[in-house]
């Protein structure tokens, strides 16, 4: 139980909402290692993301999903009805 509590006060700020700058921070590293994604891992980080109705901006004006999106535009061939 203790480690659900931690884990809830890293993710979520006091007022129970999302804690932007951690999730932005995450996809800010996600980003950074795009090249080694393949096909399933973008998608589970897409999935993820829009679970939590949550699309971090960078400061170049992208956001997390631009990033995905022409990732997966250099990988199409290797997505399949499971991806």
């Amino acid at each position: 139980a203790g480690h659900k509590r931690i884990l809830r006060g890293l993710l979520l700020s006091k007022d129970i909402t999302l804690n932007e700058d951690v999730f932005r921070f995450l996809a800010g590293q996600s980003i950074d290692n795009l090249d080694q994604f393949d096909a399933r891992h973008l998608s589970n980080l897409a999935y993820a993301y829009a679970l939590i109705d949550n699309v971090p901006e960078f400061e170049d004006g992208s956001d997390l999903f631009d990033h995905i999106a022409m990732k997966a535009v250099d990988i199409i061939a290797e997505f399949n009805a499971q991806d």
